[in-house]
């Protein structure tokens, strides 16, 4: 097949080529409500083994340092998909709920459209305790985004060349993390947020 006709074939598909997703800045009322958000919690001195950290990511054979050919839409999370294919298929509710009892325990989620539509509000609403403004753009304050780098360099380790083999060892990789990671890096919140009150709510990549 020509590269003209793979072109052709790509495009009726809806593929583009991307470049990585850059962050954006932190911007100055996002500085402040981090600095919020921080010193509220050290003063309340919450219990961050009462709380449950969500994200979502994507593993891809190719490497993320470069463009990529991605299909629209193919990243997009909405409220269904997120309610119907995510929380709902975890056992983060019946688990927490026999571990502290249920709304003893927060649900952490950032500003996605996803997490705070309506319709995931009132999902969630008879189901749990949210935990309230965690502040825009923070990815650096979530510990579960130090787990994706652990869990990318390990899988990356593997090699995988095919979809089937990459899901297997993402999967397994996932399957042995070590509760001692886990349990450091659920540790590590405290010092993340002295940090942002030290650094005047400035990012702390790079720190962890």
């Amino acid at each position: 097949m020509s590269g003209t006709s793979v072109w052709r074939i790509r495009k009726a598909l809806k593929f583009k080529f991307k470049a990585p997703k850059v962050k954006p800045k932190l911007t100055e009322q996002s500085k402040m409500k981090r600095l919020e958000f921080a010193q509220y919690h050290l003063e309340k001195q919450t219990n961050w083994k009462k709380v449950v950290f969500t994200d979502e990511t994507w593993f891809y054979l190719e490497s993320l340092n470069g463009f990529i050919w991605r299909q629209w839409g193919e990243n997009d999370v909405n409220s269904e998909s997120y309610q119907n294919n995510i929380i709902s298929r975890c056992r983060v509710f019946t688990d927490m709920d026999k571990e502290y009892g249920q709304w003893n325990w927060l649900l952490m989620q950032d500003g996605a459209p996803a997490h705070t539509s309506n319709s995931t509000k009132e999902y969630l609403s008879n189901k749990c305790l949210v935990l309230k403004n965690w502040p825009p753009n923070s990815p650096d304050l979530n510990p579960i985004e130090n787990l994706w780098g652990i869990m990318g360099r390990r899988i990356s380790k593997e090699s995988p060349n095919t979809e089937r083999k990459l899901e297997i060892i993402v999967r397994k990789v996932w399957k042995n993390i070590e509760w001692e990671v886990i349990e450091n890096l659920i540790n590590s919140m405290e010092k993340r947020l002295r940090l942002v009150v030290q650094l005047n709510g400035e990012s702390i990549n790079g720190y962890f």
